[in-house]
């Protein structure tokens, strides 16, 4: 028998593998622990987010219905548009005022100056009521 497979080396290099064995076996167990604690704290977290979302609409959808409804019993007429000039909300006195007799869904997401066009002849200056649509739609926010 050689030196290197005699009795006490193989007994040698047995041990080392087994404490390497040992080692790595020790360090995965490790490794799989710490990705458990991290995978429930994960979890944890995402349920957190999951309620604070939950929350966030519920204030979202109460905020909204109180500002819906003073802007419907607001004793002034509002016609609320986006940045594209298309009507996102006309209250009741709006259409009383103008006489808007459409119902909500003829006239939410219809561009304002078409709208303006049908109220023109209300008012002393036809022209220049459209002038000022114009100019306010020039002066959307960017």
């Amino acid at each position: 028998m050689s030196d290197s497979t005699s009795p006490k080396t193989l007994e040698e290099r047995f041990a080392q593998l087994e404490r390497r064995y040992q080692r790595e076996r020790t360090a995965r167990k490790e490794a799989e622990s710490l990705l458990e604690s991290k995978s429930l704290e994960l979890y944890k977290a995402n349920e957190q987010l999951l309620q604070l979302n939950l929350d966030l609409e519920e204030r979202i959808s109460r905020r909204t219905e109180t500002l819906n409804s003073l802007i419907q019993n607001l004793h002034a007429g509002l016609l609320l548009n986006d940045e594209n000039g298309q009507i996102l909300l006309v209250n009741e006195e709006f259409r009383r005022i103008f006489k808007f007799n459409l119902p909500n869904d003829r006239i939410i997401g219809q561009d304002q100056r078409a709208s303006a066009e049908l109220v023109k002849n209300l008012f002393q200056e036809p022209k220049t009521f459209l002038k000022v649509v114009d100019e306010c739609q020039k002066k959307k926010p960017k």
